[in-house]
């Protein structure tokens, strides 16, 4: 409760209380030390006496020597936070702040391939698969009474699989592709102009594909929080790490050149005004829970369809603000800080563009609709490869013509070999959770009943995952959402009623989908009335009206979404499918 509300306070004193914090802590150190000295000193002048260890110098030994231990560790833990806060505020005074990291001092940035899965790997599919051999041996096939609720321990091998694979796919990418280089011809990259690179990757112009690479462009914003499990004697406290997305441009771009390193792919960006500028330094998990600030991660990263093992390369870029401008990381108001503080870390303004409506990203924006190029600055315009589709690229989307301007899009279960490897493993640990909760309850009837939610949610996950299929039919005047199995609600209504359609990304660094949002015009109804006005403005006096007024917004937006279509994994097909919903709306409206 203390940390929370030490975070209302601004800056300015925030910074000196962690300084008197640190210094307490270290009093409190030379003063076990200074105590733990007082107490051996009769002990140890009775060893140098009588040149023996009396028993009577035993326990004051012991206990001096536990109050210097902690001593000692509160010393080191104060100066370690003292010189780690000094090392984060100085980095971010720097007149050239990217200067503090040893790889942005040059503009040249690499990226190989590694990725070590070789510990988890032998932990998980080696000693997982002897105990799960041992455990179905002794409890199921030479037992009189199976108990076939210990099959979960097949969850441990079988994430030694995936770690396997994904192991062996990591080698086969290094030896691939070896090292990648990205040349930042905009060192930094400043807010609210166009950032320019360009990637070497080992890629022959045979294997290049046709469509182009895809190259991204991503700001996140990286949290971590203290949280609780257990309870009584089993209560431990953690530090979980969160990194949300914050805005994305995403282009398919050709190569400029081919040589003897590879292709020379070209990055090209105009950056928001309203993002914020990169982290010099990463910091801790432990401090950003601990202080409620945040990280800003940006990162290129390039893509490629490459026959037999894809091409991937992360970088992680510097972003600043131009000179005079205010960082955009401080323009915010101390009460959004508490508020984002309480949800995980990042503020309101931001939280609320985990789902970012990438039409706000201009430049895509710009190339997509066909804009003169001679009115753009991006000097790689030449090198974007627009799309040509007449059909979905995936395979479980299907899009038919209805009359004469409509249109049926039908989202069908992802029945590919990766999707069935997916629900196959959601099944099992669900299943496994679901069967093995009577077990549980033994040690712990909390635990049982942990097993058994976790268990139930992995199941209706899975489930979910093999049976949802989705249909949006525009025609007749119409807009028509069935949604079977799975979990959605159908739905039919008049094209008139259509707001938006957009296409907007959600996920995290490691995992993003786009997703197709249909809403419905709405009349924020159950936001008027006295009670709703009255918690929304006590929340605008506490966090703040912007942070206020974007939750309201976004509640909104849920409130009216009235179909989506998920788990789409290639933008230029999530645009083209919803340009074609678009256009059978407009169509439709003209005769409704």
């Amino acid at each position: 409760m203390l940390r929370f509300l030490f975070r209302f306070l601004p800056e300015s004193v925030q910074g000196p209380l962690r300084t008197l914090t640190f210094g307490l802590f270290g009093a409190i150190g030379v003063g076990l030390c200074i105590g733990a000295a007082v107490m051996l000193y009769d002990p140890l002048s009775i060893i140098v006496q009588t040149g023996t260890v009396p028993e009577s110098t035993y326990s004051p030994l012991f206990i001096a020597g536990v109050m210097l231990f902690i001593g000692i560790g509160f010393i080191s833990t104060s100066v370690s936070n003292y010189r780690r806060q000094k090392a984060y505020q100085e980095a971010e005074d720097l007149e050239e702040p990217w200067t503090a990291r040893e790889a942005w001092q040059s503009s040249t940035l690499t990226h190989e391939n590694t990725q070590s899965w070789g510990l988890p790997t032998a932990v998980f599919l080696g000693g997982g698969g002897v105990l799960a051999g041992w455990v179905i041996w002794s409890a199921i096939l030479t037992s009189e009474t199976p108990e076939w609720g210990v099959l979960f321990v097949l969850v441990f091998p079988l994430a030694g699989a995936f770690m396997a694979v994904q192991m062996v796919k990591a080698y086969r990418r290094k030896q691939r592709f070896g090292i990648s280089k990205a040349e930042l011809e905009t060192m930094p990259g400043r807010i609210g102009q166009r950032m320019l690179a360009r990637v070497e990757a080992a890629i022959n112009r045979s294997e290049f594909p046709e469509h182009g690479a895809q190259v991204q462009l991503s700001c996140y914003r990286r949290t971590a929080r203290y949280e609780s499990s257990g309870s009584g004697k089993n209560k431990s406290r953690t530090v979980k790490e969160r990194t949300h997305l914050l805005w994305r441009g995403e282009k398919q771009m050709g190569a400029i050149k081919f040589d003897a390193n590879g292709a020379h792919i070209p990055v090209s960006f105009e950056i928001p005004e309203d993002m914020p500028r990169s982290t010099a330094i990463k910091r801790s998990k432990k401090y950003l829970a601990r202080t409620g600030k945040s990280d800003i991660i940006w990162e290129v990263a390039v893509r490629a369809e490459i026959p037999g093992t894809d091409y991937e390369a992360h970088f992680e870029v510097p972003v600043y603000e131009l000179e005079g401008q205010a960082p955009e990381n401080n323009r915010h108001s101390v009460s959004e800080d508490a508020a984002a503080a309480q949800s995980g870390g990042a503020s309101a303004e931001k939280s609320e563009q985990v789902l970012w409506d990438l039409k706000t990203d201009q430049e895509a924006l710009r190339v997509s609709t066909g804009e003169d190029e001679a009115d753009s600055d991006d000097p790689y315009a030449e090198y974007v490869v627009e799309p040509n589709l007449t059909k979905p690229i995936s395979k479980n989307i299907s899009l038919n013509r209805v009359g004469g301007q409509g249109v049926r899009i039908r989202v069908e279960p992802d029945r590919s070999l990766k999707g069935i490897a997916k629900v196959a493993l959601m099944a099992a640990v669900g299943i496994g959770l679901v069967v093995a909760t009577p077990f549980f309850f033994v040690a712990s009837v909390m635990g049982s009943i942990f097993a058994l939610v976790i268990g139930l949610a992995f199941s209706w996950g899975a489930w979910m995952a093999w049976t949802q299929e989705t249909t949006i039919t525009v025609a007749n005047g119409e807009v028509d959402v069935q949604v079977k199995g799975g979990g959605g609600k159908s739905e039919r209504f008049p094209v008139t009623d259509v707001e938006d359609i957009d296409v907007r990304i959600s996920g995290t660094r490691s995992n993003s989908d786009y997703q197709i949002i249909v809403q419905k015009r709405g009349d924020d109804k159950g936001f008027n009335s006295d009670t709703a006005q009255g918690v929304m403005d006590t929340m605008g006096q506490v966090f703040g009206q912007k942070s206020m007024s974007n939750m309201k917004s976004h509640m909104s937006d849920m409130q009216n979404r009235v179909a989506h279509l998920d788990n789409l994994h290639n933008k230029q097909e999530a645009d083209w499918l919803a340009q074609q919903l678009r256009d059978a709306v407009e169509a439709e409206k003209r005769y409704a």
